[in-house]
């Protein structure tokens, strides 16, 4: 099951065993600072994570702008003053991937539980 959230709408996810996918269509790759660029504008950078081509795990010198790429557990960033910066948690959507296993109505919290349970 794959749910899009935004973290905007006060979305938090808990839990160890659940993992951030971002997907999209890569518009450049800044090697030296291992920052994918896609079309909708957002920055992943990947170091420790992994990128994704077609269900395989890849290098960023193999990637080319217009290819669709998954990458798992990289750090949204954006570009101030000449540098990449972690950004800002709340505004940055994503996918998480799991089952659900309780919903905190008050705190509109999702708990996944481990993949396959």
């Amino acid at each position: 099951m794959h749910a899009h959230c935004s973290r905007q709408a006060g979305l938090a996810l808990l839990g160890a065993a659940a993992q951030t996918v971002v997907t999209g269509t890569v518009t450049r790759v800044d090697q030296p600072a291992d920052v994918i660029v896609l079309q909708d504008g957002r920055m992943i950078r990947v170091p420790g994570g992994t990128v994704l081509i077609n269900g395989q795990p890849t290098t960023l010198t193999s990637i080319q702008p217009g290819t669709l790429v998954a990458v798992q557990n990289g750090q949204a960033v954006t570009y101030q003053n000449g540098a990449y910066v972690a950004a800002d948690p709340r505004t940055v959507p994503y996918e998480v991937s799991g089952r659900v296993v309780q919903i905190a109505g008050r705190s509109r919290s999702i708990a996944s539980g481990p993949a396959g349970t």
